[in-house]
């Protein structure tokens, strides 16, 4: 099994931008992506591409040959729907495809553009993650659902509204790092208790925001890299998804996140037996990991790390070719 390397990265400004289409957006991060990466337009071999809302906030379904054009490449295309993991599944499934041997070069990212609807089509769109028959009916929305998720977590384990007004802080202040962060202002514990009540006991700064944006990643495996001189020092380590039940009523409790929280079986161990109980520091369930891209019912998960490459396997500066 191949070691998969990062070749290169690109990425968006996430914010409003109801201008531009989400092909658009994608060509931004993709080409960024082939640009930091340096390898040869004809070495690509699939795309993986995730995204949620694209039928309901574009009218455009069948997006990947539709993004893979926007991403200058001529190869298979497959897009992936997993809520909010969507790009996170998609990028394990190409870390599975050149671990496995079938390519050695692929791109992985993903989009969402929102802002061209309303507060309430959006809403209204990213409820349908939901159980539409037993949640979305009974009008179940996700600020909804996680306020109840939020109170029974504070039922079972203690904890309040000024906990949380804690993470909304260390947010912001993480931000202010990042160029291509929505907002870059910091904020205060009273400004998140102060704001205006979203779903109790979740407030506006306990809410996410809605936004456009797209990312994207080369990924090579490691004699690809090789071969080829690459600077790639980055390599996946680890990669998991898991699961949980669709509907809040069908889950023996809603303050426990199986599908974020059951640590995966590497195809290469012996499978263990699933844990029957949890034990749940404050943080976990408040503060998702983030090198988690999930949901409360799907997630899907990746480690990397930083190895040392010897000079000689660099890419030269004057490696260009597209």
């Amino acid at each position: 099994m191949t070691d998969v390397r990062i070749a290169g990265v690109g990425l968006t400004k996430f914010g409003s931008h109801p201008e531009r289409t989400g092909r658009d957006l994608f060509a931004e991060a993709a080409l960024a992506a082939r640009e930091d990466a340096g390898v040869s337009r004809d070495d690509y071999e699939e795309l993986f591409y995730g995204n949620f809302m694209g039928e309901l906030a574009e009218k455009q379904g069948h997006q990947g040959p539709v993004m893979a054009e926007a991403a200058g490449l001529d190869c298979p295309a497959t897009r992936y729907e997993q809520a909010c993991a969507s790009a996170g599944v998609a990028f394990r499934q190409a870390v599975a495809t050149i671990r496995s041997g079938a390519a050695d070069v692929v791109l992985a990212g993903g989009m969402e553009r929102m802002n061209n609807l309303g507060t309430a089509e959006v809403t209204q769109s990213l409820a349908i993650a939901a159980d539409e028959l037993f949640e979305v009916r009974a009008g179940v929305t996700f600020p909804g659902a996680y306020a109840l998720m939020a109170r029974a977590y504070f039922d079972a384990f203690g904890g309040d509204s000024e906990d949380l007004a804690h993470i909304a802080v260390k947010n912001h202040a993480n931000a202010m790092q990042n160029d291509y962060a929505q907002f870059h202002r910091e904020i205060t514990v009273d400004d998140a208790l102060e704001s205006p009540v979203v779903a109790d006991p979740l407030s506006l700064y306990d809410a996410c925001p809605i936004t456009d944006g797209a990312s994207a990643v080369v990924l090579v495996s490691d004699d690809y890299a090789e071969r080829h001189g690459l600077d790639a020092p980055v390599s996946v380590t680890g990669s998991g998804q898991g699961g949980d039940k669709a509907a809040l009523q069908d889950r023996p409790h809603l303050a426990r996140t199986p599908a974020a929280t059951k640590p995966p079986t590497p195809p290469t161990q012996t499978p263990v037996s699933a844990p029957t109980t949890w034990t749940w520091p404050r943080s976990t369930t408040a503060s998702p990991s983030p090198r988690c891209s999930r949901s409360n019912r799907s997630a899907s998960t990746t480690t990397a790390k930083v190895s040392a490459r010897p000079p000689a396997a660099r890419r030269p500066a004057t490696a260009t070719s597209r």
